[in-house]
C-alpha cells in the first residue's frame, strides 16, 4: 500500500514538473511573439538615425535652388561681360563640340553631367555606374583589384556619343549640372595625384614627370637627387608651355560653362549637402545612399591622401608670387565664372 502512495506522489511530482516546465515554454513563446510584433514598429516609429543626415527639408532645398540660380546667372554674366557668351559663332560651335562627345547623357531621368577631374568625379561615375545597372558584385571585385577604373565601368552605359548634333539638341530639355573646385586647389590635387610621386604614376611621370623636369630644372642642383618634378616646377612648366592634361585643364576649356549654361553648378567645397541636394532633386538618392554606405574604392585615388585645404599653405608657401599672379592668369575665367578669390594663396606665395 505504501508502494503504491509512493508512486502516485511520485506521479504527481513529475506531472508538476512538466506543467511547469510546459508554462514556461508558453512563457518564452509568447515573449518571442510580442518581440516579433513590436520590433517592426519600433523600427517605423524609430529610422535609423544616420538616415535622417540624408534628409533635406523643404526650406532647404528651397534655399539651394536659389543658391543654385544665383551661381547660374553668375555664370552667365561673367560669359557676357568678357564677351564669351556665344556671340563668336564659330568658336562657340567648336568648343561645344569639343565638350558634348565627354558628356555623360542619363535620357530616361534627362540628365547631363560633365565630368571634372579632381572635383567629386569618382563619386559621380559610380553613381552613373549604379543607375545603369553595371555596378555589380564581380565588377566591384574587378574595381577592388584594379582591373578596371570606376570611369571605365560608367562609360559602359553612358559611352562618349558619336552624334554630336543629336546630343546637343537633347541638351536644351536636360539638367545639366557640373562639379567645380577653387582652381588652386584643383591644381595642387592634380599634382599630388600625379606628379609629386612616380611610385604608382609611371603613366604621368612618363608623359609629363621626366619633361617637367628635364625643361625646369636645368643647372639647379638643389633637387639633383630627386625624379619628380616639384610643385614650382609644375607651375612654372605651365605658365611656360600652357600644356593641360584633363586633371588640371580650366573648367572653361574642360566644360564649355558659357555654352552649356549648367542650371545645377555643384561646388567641392560644400559638396556633402549639394549632392544631396542634387541627388533628392533628381530622384537619385538611392544611389548616393549606396556609395556613401559602401565606401568609395580607393585603389585610384592619391595614395598619399586626399588633397584637403590645409595643405594649401604648405605647397603655395614655397611659391613666387609673380608666378602665381602668372598661373591664376590661366585660370581667370574659372575664377570669375565661379567666384572663387584667389587673394588667400596670393597671401601664401613667397615674395620675391
Amino acid at each position: 500500500m505504501l508502494k503504491l502512495q509512493a508512486a502516485a506522489v511520485g506521479r504527481r511530482k513529475q506531472q508538476n514538473v512538466e506543467l511547469i516546465q510546459f508554462l514556461v515554454l508558453i512563457s518564452l513563446l509568447c515573449v518571442i511573439m510580442m518581440f516579433l510584433l513590436l520590433v517592426p514598429c519600433a523600427i517605423k516609429s524609430h529610422p535609423p538615425q544616420e538616415n535622417s543626415d540624408y534628409i533635406l527639408t523643404q526650406t532647404q532645398m528651397e534655399d539651394m535652388e536659389l543658391e543654385m540660380k544665383r551661381r547660374q546667372q553668375t555664370v552667365m554674366r561673367q560669359c557676357h561681360n568678357t564677351g564669351d557668351d556665344g556671340t563668336k559663332s564659330k568658336l562657340h560651335a567648336s568648343r561645344l563640340l569639343k565638350v558634348v562627345t565627354k558628356l555623360f547623357v542619363e535620357k530616361k531621368r534627362k540628365l547631363v553631367w560633365c565630368p571634372v577631374y579632381k572635383a567629386g568625379s569618382t563619386t559621380w561615375m559610380e553613381i552613373f555606374a549604379i543607375i545603369g545597372g553595371v555596378m555589380t558584385p564581380e565588377n566591384r571585385i574587378r574595381l577592388s583589384k584594379g582591373l578596371i577604373q570606376m570611369n571605365q565601368l560608367a562609360r559602359m552605359v553612358y559611352p562618349k556619343t558619336k552624334d554630336a548634333n543629336t546630343t546637343v539638341k537633347f541638351l536644351a530639355k536636360s539638367t545639366r549640372f557640373i562639379i567645380v573646385r577653387h582652381p588652386f586647389e584643383r591644381i595642387l590635387s592634380a599634382y599630388r595625384d600625379k606628379l609629386e610621386h612616380r611610385k604608382g604614376r609611371e603613366f604621368y611621370y612618363r608623359r609629363y614627370g621626366r619633361h617637367i623636369v628635364r625643361s625646369q630644372r636645368e643647372d639647379n642642383d638643389t633637387f639633383v637627387d630627386r625624379a619628380e618634378p616639384t610643385f614650382v616646377e609644375f607651375l612654372h612648366y605651365l605658365v611656360k608651355t600652357k600644356t593641360f592634361d584633363e586633371h588640371w585643364r580650366p573648367f572653361t576649356a574642360e566644360c564649355a560653362p558659357c555654352e552649356l549654361n549648367y542650371q545645377i553648378i555643384l561646388k567641392m567645397e560644400t559638396l556633402e549637402e549639394e549632392q544631396l541636394f542634387l541627388a533628392t532633386k533628381l530622384n537619385l538618392l538611392d544611389a548616393l545612399l549606396t556609395v556613401n554606405s559602401t565606401g568609395l574604392l580607393l585603389h585610384n585615388t592619391n595614395p598619399n591622401g586626399r588633397t584637403e585645404h590645409n595643405y594649401a599653405q604648405q605647397y603655395y608657401r614655397d611659391v613666387p608670387n609673380q608666378l602665381l599672379q602668372d598661373v591664376y592668369m590661366l585660370y581667370e575665367k574659372d575664377f570669375r565664372l565661379f567666384d572663387y578669390s584667389p587673394e588667400e594663396y596670393f597671401n601664401f606665395a613667397k615674395m620675391t
